[in-house]
């Protein structure tokens, strides 16, 4: 009787509400899950092979762009279920391959705890593969989907609309793959926990409970030492660099809001929580380090190639299609071949990858920021410092777009392994 009262009341203040867009989007997951649908693109190969379409193509048609995946990540799939999952597979090479630098690639070591996607192919039959398919765009979906939430307090119909916005657009599904999306699920809830932990508030099943204020914020240091490893572990600069400048100062703007409003007494419970951060970042640092060291050797046979070491983008020289790109070129002419290959004929190849975007015009956005940020300092002499933090990240992607030299100079941000392509995935968060 006490559960079905403590229900009525979640139904009736309408606190339900809040879990609907993610019951939903379960559901698909486990819908398609079941059907074993996908989007892959992996039916080029009944047209390079077998001279006809694949049977069960239930819509549209593959894509060869999307390479990535089709060429690429499911082969590893693949070669890796053939083998049993191994951490080197000797079918690669002359001395095998360490799977355990592939994000995409499940195999069987303590590492893959931190690669969720693929733990599934541990523990689901083969055929079901399509749970790490939607997964990615699951994860996607409740990461916006949540954030939203945290500064649209009680919004859930605008919040599930902006994470099916943020979704569903043309670079997610034109670079559909782990390092991608995990990219940005993994950066927002990164920036989440440590937005709870700079508020000191336990968590809800925790509250009644003696002790459940420190248990909250052990539980919250674990999750973000967890998040930050899976993070990291991505292993593609390109993509991560800048979801960790615009997370880290977005998180730095929320820590000065946040100080500058609370009382003496809060301060310090505050600079406990940080020690709580810091600990959870140097505890994601060691276990990084241990996994680097246990496989030196493969980390030391790739760092000499083209990308990530060899690599330095110069800054300040953007190309006719990287501005066509950033300017949102029309996205619905990326299913037009023809199309993409007349742009920019002096760059060589141009693919729909590196011409999709998330949004038109993104550095629009700096001018109603600014606006906002003089309204409220000329109404309450405050400045909103996650407003800052958002005005500086976007300098900083303009600067390495526009000013010749700012790659070298911003070399403490890395900001030099950031292909301008990649860097929409920072615009996009």
């Amino acid at each position: 009787m006490q559960v079905l009262r403590s229900i009525f009341t979640k139904l009736k203040d309408d606190s339900y509400k809040k879990w609907i867009f993610p019951s939903t989007i379960i559901f698909c997951l486990i819908f398609a899950t079941g059907f074993k649908i996908s989007g892959s693109s992996f039916g080029l190969y009944y047209d390079s092979f077998l001279n006809g379409k694949s049977s069960n193509l239930i819509s549209g048609e593959a894509r060869p762009i999307r390479s990535d995946e089709w060429l690429v990540v499911t082969q590893f799939t693949i070669a890796q279920k053939e083998a049993g999952y191994p951490l080197t597979n000797k079918n690669f090479g002359n001395s095998g391959k360490n799977m355990s630098l592939v994000s995409d690639a499940p195999y069987k070591e303590w590492s893959t705890v931190f690669r969720p996607q693929n733990l599934a192919f541990l523990i689901v039959p083969f055929e079901f593969a399509a749970f790490k398919w939607w997964l990615l765009l699951a994860s996607l979906l409740l990461s916006i989907y949540f954030l939203s939430l945290k500064f649209l307090p009680n919004k859930y119909a605008l919040s599930g609309s902006i994470a099916i916005i943020g979704s569903f657009t043309p670079f997610i599904f034109w670079w559909y793959q782990t390092i991608t999306i995990m990219s940005i699920v993994w950066g927002i809830v990164i920036l989440l926990l440590i937005m709870k932990l700079i508020e000191n508030k336990s968590l809800p099943f925790l509250k009644r409970y003696k002790h459940g204020d420190i248990i909250s914020k052990l539980i919250l240091s674990l999750l973000l030492t967890y998040s930050m490893v899976s993070f990291a572990l991505l292993l593609y600069p390109a993509f991560q660099i800048p979801v960790v400048i615009t997370v880290f100062l977005v998180a730095i703007g929320y820590y000065i809001n946040t100080w500058k409003k609370a009382p003496k007494k809060v301060r310090k419970i505050l600079y406990v929580n940080t020690a709580f951060i810091v600990g959870s970042a140097l505890a994601a640092i060691s276990i990084v380090g241990i996994f680097l060291i246990t496989r030196i050797d493969a980390v030391q046979a790739i760092s000499g190639t083209d990308y990530p070491r060899a690599r330095f983008v110069h800054s300040g020289a953007p190309s006719q299609a990287d501005l066509i790109g950033l300017t949102g070129y029309s996205q619905y002419r990326l299913m037009d071949d023809a199309s993409i290959s007349s742009i920019d004929p002096s760059k060589g190849s141009i693919n729909q990858s590196e011409m999709s975007a998330f949004i038109i015009m993104p550095f629009a956005f700096i001018i109603p920021i600014l606006f906002i940020l003089y309204s409220k300092w000329r109404k309450n002499k405050t400045i909103d410092w996650v407003g800052v933090a958002i005005f500086v990240s976007c300098l900083i992607f303009i600067s390495h777009l526009f000013i010749p030299g700012f790659s070298s100079i911003a070399k403490p941000f890395m900001m030099h392994l950031v292909p301008i392509t990649r860097l929409q995935l920072g615009l996009g968060l």
